[in-house]
């Protein structure tokens, strides 16, 4: 990360001289400070069917390791989720940590960006049902893994997800009374899950042996 050790910075210029490319930003009430990534938000931008809602847990053993350092904790979970979902970090939305018995989180998965923007070249991009399957399926396989490699002093190097514990919902006032999903929910998604499965096992071997 980048520090300034002078003034306050006023414009910034950016040019790519291979392409037509000139912009100039005006800066104002600079903060030198690592951007949070979790508290932007761009589900404004979506319509609201244009998501999906989640809720799930970890044991509740694990409640003073979590709370000792949320935020870094929920910046580790928002990591996981996308190398799991196989999505840009700005399609986690709302993630928050909940404490109960267990420790839940939730969070809004976005479906892929509404319109394709103005860039050279576009991105593939996850659906929004696949994204949510791989999730799924991760988690009911237990080997959905939110590492700990940001606490020096913790004995524990990753968490791993309850099984079956995920619940879909509109609302949070009906967790009370939704279910989860079974192991077998996903028997429908097994030719897509296999398409695209090499590249999911990458990014899981990469979290669990980064």
């Amino acid at each position: 990360m980048a520090e300034f050790n002078g003034g306050t910075p006023q414009m910034l210029t950016l040019s790519v001289t291979s392409r037509p490319i000139d912009f100039s930003y005006n800066i104002y009430n600079f903060v030198q400070a690592r951007p949070d990534i979790v508290s932007f938000d761009i589900s404004p931008c979506y319509q609201t069917g244009n998501r999906r809602k989640f809720d799930f847990t970890i044991p509740g053993q694990y409640k003073d390791l979590v709370d000792r350092n949320n935020k870094l904790f929920k910046y580790s979970a928002l990591r996981s989720l996308v190398g799991f979902c196989a999505v840009s970090p700005l399609r986690i939305s709302r993630l928050k940590i909940v404490y109960g018995k267990d420790v839940h989180i939730r969070f809004e998965l976005l479906d892929r960006a509404p319109i394709s923007g103005d860039v050279y070249t576009n991105t593939s991009e996850t659906k929004l049902d696949l994204a949510a399957a791989f999730f799924i399926q991760t988690v009911n396989l237990h080997k959905f893994a939110i590492m700990i490699d940001y606490d020096k002093y913790s004995t524990t190097q990753y968490i791993l997800a309850t099984p079956n514990s995920i619940r879909e919902f509109q609302y949070e006032s009906e967790l009370e009374q939704s279910t989860g999903y079974s192991p077998g929910a996903l028997g429908g998604l097994t030719t897509g899950m296999a398409v695209a499965g090499g590249g999911i096992g990458a990014v899981m071997a990469f979290l669990f042996f980064k």
